[in-house]
């Protein structure tokens, strides 16, 4: 039996509200593309690769995505990039304009709603 389409969409845009509530709780709220510079403690946690932090968060439904955003654009491996970087690149601004083209409601590609095209 296949997955239901809708719910494996529906989680994965929760997950990614997830992720933005923990960008922001760890970096805060900022204008602009650089966050302030973390305290010490903080800036050691960011040190492991993204992919670690990503599972530390239970973010592992992201995997996919993040490698989708991350590597095909040309900004490292989740495996290897620290995970400060990947959040420096995929900001809450960013997962929003993404869930919007993924849902068919940016500009853009779908890839949610009708695949690819």
């Amino acid at each position: 039996m296949l997955p239901n389409l809708e719910a494996i969409g529906i989680r994965v845009v929760l997950e990614l509200q997830r992720y933005k509530r923990i960008h922001r709780n760890i970096l805060g709220s900022y204008i602009g593309r650089l966050p302030p510079r973390p305290p010490e403690n903080i800036l050691r946690d960011l040190s492991a690769p993204f992919l670690s932090w990503l599972k530390h968060y239970e973010l592992d439904l992201l995997v996919p995505i993040f490698r989708l955003f991350q590597s095909a654009q040309g900004y490292g491996y989740l495996e290897t990039v620290p995970a400060l970087y990947g959040l420096m690149w995929n900001t809450p601004e960013v997962i929003d304009i993404a869930t919007q083209q993924m849902s068919g409601k940016g500009k853009g590609a779908s890839l949610v709603k009708t695949g690819m095209g």
